[in-house]
């Protein structure tokens, strides 16, 4: 499974960007907005990082992981709706406006199990991070 993003508009507070899973829209992104890969202040770099489902002791429940990630650790894909629901992580939603991104819940859990279906089929999951 192959999953894109693409940064497309950023502001002081967020980057707002759109998801694609397998080539097809599936959902609006908002993470911080680039501050030089600071831990908790700044999304991460673009690039390409494979993704694993883990158990997040932080969320309690399973989420997907970004591996690899220079400088980074545990950068996972989870619901939010604002800026302050993330501290590098990319949060997942079906519709946006600036600074903000809602119905994440429904979008995240989506996500889960397509991703989740993938790795049962022993498919490798990742995930292509680019700035238009």
């Amino acid at each position: 499974m192959k999953i894109k993003l693409i940064r497309k508009w950023k502001t002081d507070k967020s980057t707002l960007g759109e998801l694609f899973v397998d080539g097809e829209h599936f959902s609006w992104t908002l993470e911080l907005p680039w501050k030089d890969n600071e831990h908790d202040v700044s999304c991460i770099p673009t690039g390409t990082y494979d993704i694993k489902i883990v158990f997040s002791q932080h969320f309690q429940k399973k989420v997907p992981e970004l591996q690899n990630v220079p400088d980074r650790e545990e950068i996972y894909i989870h619901n939010g709706s604002y800026p302050k629901d993330t501290l590098g992580c990319i949060l997942v939603g079906f519709t946006k406006a600036e600074d903000f991104i809602s119905d994440s819940k429904m979008a995240f859990g989506a996500l889960l199990v397509r991703i989740a279906l993938a790795v049962t089929k022993e498919e490798d999951v990742s995930i292509e991070i680019t700035e238009e």
